[in-house]
Parts: structure tokens; C-alpha cells; sequence
């Protein structure tokens, strides 16, 4: 071959070698983005917490009995009575219900600072107990997040519903 020809196939490689590196990048940028998880409007975000429903009790009044109308009478002459002392009704004690919050991912936390972050004071040090774990799991099971080698990717803002914390 020509010295001519060997430099044009030559570049001609070059050149599919580039446009594949390019192709290449252009796809796995397409593909972060669309599987990146779509957080909820912000808006939608801001109820931190659902309120739960507080069940109200009423007490109804028993109407007093009608007596007949008093005869007059000399004051000396009437016996001293006494009235019942009205009985109440204990109210029923109001459990709260566990409910679910929205957590929203700060930058560079992972799932077990946002669970730690969420039931504060439930898993202190810097170890993974198995409660940890667990919970962790059913909040990647909840918001639909694929278990990977290192957990989960987070991506700062993401909105995460949290189950309510385990005892």
C-alpha cells in the first residue's frame, strides 16, 4: 500500500473511533437522565407530616327528672334534701397513629443518614444495626429505589416517604 492510502485509512479509524467515544457518552448522559427518579413538585412536598385524625368524643346530658311543684310549706316543715353529685363519663385516651412523612435528601447524605435524620435519636454511633437495615430496606421498597452494592443512589432533593419509625 501507498504511504497515501495507509494515512487516509488511518484517519478514517481515528475518526470512527472518535465518533464512537462520542456516541457512547452522548448515550450513558441519555440514560442517567432518564432513569433518575422524578422527585415530587416541591410544593406537594412542603406537608412534612399528614395529620392523623383525632376521634372526638361527646357527652351527651342526661335531662334531670322533673319533680312536682313544691306545696308551700313553713321553712320548718320541710325536710333537708340533698342533691346527686353529677357522674361523668371518662374520656377515651387518644393513641397517636403512626403515619408517613416526606424526607427530602440533603446534599451528599445516604439512605441511612436519612432514615438516622428522620427517627432521631433511635440509632446513634456509626455502625449499621440490623433495625437500621431493615428500615432502610422498606424505604427503598416504599419509594420504589433499586438496592445497588453501595444501597441506593440519592440524589440531593430527592423526596423520599418514610415509613412511620419502628419502636
Amino acid at each position: 500500500m501507498s504511504k497515501l492510502r495507509l494515512r487516509r485509512v488511518l484517519i478514517l479509524v481515528v475518526a470512527l473511533v472518535l465518533l464512537g467515544a462520542l456516541a457512547w457518552g452522548v448515550g450513558w448522559i441519555a440514560h442517567s437522565l432518564v432513569s433518575r427518579p422524578t422527585p415530587p413538585p416541591l410544593a406537594a412536598t412542603a406537608t412534612a407530616t399528614a395529620t392523623p385524625a383525632l376521634a372526638v368524643a361527646t357527652a351527651t346530658e342526661v335531662p334531670a327528672t322533673s319533680a312536682p311543684a313544691p306545696t308551700p310549706v313553713s321553712p320548718a316543715a320541710v325536710p333537708p334534701t340533698s342533691t346527686p353529685a353529677p357522674t361523668s363519663t371518662p374520656m377515651p385516651t387518644l393513641t397517636p397513629t403512626p403515619t408517613e412523612e416526606w424526607e427530602i435528601v440533603q446534599l451528599g447524605e445516604g439512605l441511612y443518614q436519612v432514615c438516622r435524620r428522620h427517627c432521631p435519636g433511635r440509632w446513634s454511633g456509626s455502625g449499621k444495626p440490623s433495625s437500621l437495615d431493615k428500615y432502610a430496606r422498606e424505604v427503598a421498597r416504599m419509594n420504589g429505589l433499586r438496592w445497588g452494592w453501595w444501597g441506593p443512589k440519592l440524589h440531593e432533593g430527592q423526596a423520599l416517604l418514610m415509613p412511620a419509625c419502628p419502636p
